[in-house]
């Protein structure tokens, strides 16, 4: 059963996603700031991290950014959640995430994102 750490200021979407990922099998945690998101990560040690590329306090972007300097993290894959606009999802591209989803996220694309980057960590 594979860990994800879901960040969002979005009460609303941490639940929702939350509880549909849940459902799925996976083992969830939840932050609702990249601060909070990198220490939760040190405890929980996640194998994804799903993230707002806007949030309140330093962009998704950079938030993965700093997990991919992290030597300790370098197994985890890093999903961005993004509008689809040609900035976002270049600052997506650019910052070393493994994935992104445009909102409004969609359950089963976001499902089927998470178990390729679960299977393809496990084969390597």
């Amino acid at each position: 059963m594979g860990k994800i750490l879901l960040v969002s200021d979005s009460p609303g979407f941490l639940e929702r996603n939350k509880s549909f990922l849940e459902k799925a099998g996976y083992r969830l945690f939840t932050a609702a700031t990249a601060m909070e998101a990198i220490e939760r990560q040190r405890n929980v040690r996640a194998q994804v991290v799903i993230a707002m590329l806007d949030l309140p306090d330093m962009g998704g972007d950079l938030l993965c950014s700093q997990i991919r300097r992290d030597p300790e993290y370098e197994n985890v894959s890093i999903i961005l959640v993004c509008y689809q606009s040609t900035k976002a999802l270049e600052r997506a591209a650019l910052c070393g995430a493994d994935a992104w989803v445009t909102k409004p996220v969609q359950p089963h694309l976001l499902l089927r994102e998470v178990g390729g980057l679960l299977n393809s960590r496990t084969l390597n």
